[in-house]
């Protein structure tokens, strides 16, 4: 599979699979390739996301705004390559190189290309706006169910189970220890005061 971006964002919107396996299994080359390009598409996806949602005049908010976009979509692209890197090589022991984590995350962005259309046709639409918004998150949360998919070589219920589990675990541990901070240090000062 050639690596150009009309090939990979045809083959991610029709057929996503083949393409998540093709990037996968693509020599170092094709995956920096890759990876660079799906750098500017979730560049371009944010650009479109922050413009839609910007007032033309107030150039200052709009533009605060764009980078504001850039920056989570950034942020957000990057920690989901890592999380998928770091459970495939901590929790299956599968050795994926991290570029091809960030091009199989990377071009799970491509239906949020549509976002800016959907967004800039509120007033024509009414309420079958956040419909057609919440349809864009969903087939968005799919391709990356399909991307842990086939890095993790596990079943969907495996991979769901992962996705719901782990963030109220973590909130768990996490209360738990700022908890324990809290009162210890309180316990402390207390014993001083005293």
């Amino acid at each position: 599979m050639e690596t150009t971006f009309t090939n990979l964002l045809e083959g991610t919107l029709t057929a996503p699979r083949c393409t998540f396996k093709a990037l996968v299994l693509q020599k170092e080359d094709d995956a920096d390739r890759a990876a660079v390009i799906a750098f500017f598409l979730v560049l371009f996806t944010a650009v479109g996301s922050g413009l839609s949602q910007a007032s033309a005049d107030q150039f200052f908010i709009a533009f605060l705004q764009v980078i504001f976009s850039i920056f989570t979509s950034l942020i957000f692209w990057t920690v989901l390559a890592y999380i998928l890197y770091a459970t495939a090589r901590g929790l299956v022991g599968k050795q994926v190189a991290f570029l091809k984590c960030l091009s199989l995350t990377g071009w799970s962005h491509a239906p949020l290309i549509l976002f800016p259309t959907v967004y800039c046709m509120q007033t024509a639409l009414g309420g079958f706006v956040e419909i057609l918004i919440a349809l864009l998150l969903i087939w968005f949360f799919i391709l990356n169910l399909i991307a842990f998919k086939i890095v993790l070589d596990k079943s969907y219920s495996i991979i769901l189970s992962v996705f719901f589990l782990t963030p109220p675990v973590i909130f768990m541990v996490l209360t738990f220890w700022l908890y324990f901070l809290v009162s210890y240090t309180t316990l402390k000062l207390l014993a001083l005061l005293i």
